[in-house]
């Protein structure tokens, strides 16, 4: 997304009180690029709400599956024979 162009009333040390110049400091914005602005800001805050999982959440799947694995026959064999066949190389 494009910085928006920005405006300032201000010159040479006086104030005009409205936005009459573009400005790369300047005060104001238009009102349709801060809507603009302010919706990408709105769909990237509900996408990243729908889509990052909390660490928390992460943490307690590993743990659940861990513990899924180790409590798990067939799997303990199998880590074994994976881990036999890692040390023969």
């Amino acid at each position: 997304m494009s910085e928006p162009n920005r405006y300032t009333g201000k010159t040479e040390g006086s104030l005009l009180g409205s936005p009459h110049w573009e400005h790369p400091e300047g005060e104001w914005i238009k009102w349709e690029d801060y809507a603009r602005l302010k919706a990408e800001v709105e769909r990237l805050t509900a996408f990243t709400t729908r889509t990052i999982i909390p660490n928390e959440e992460l943490q307690a799947e590993v743990e659940r599956l861990t513990k899924a694995i180790i409590d798990s026959v067939e799997m303990r064999q199998r880590l074994r024979e994976i881990e036999d066949g890692n040390h023969s190389k």
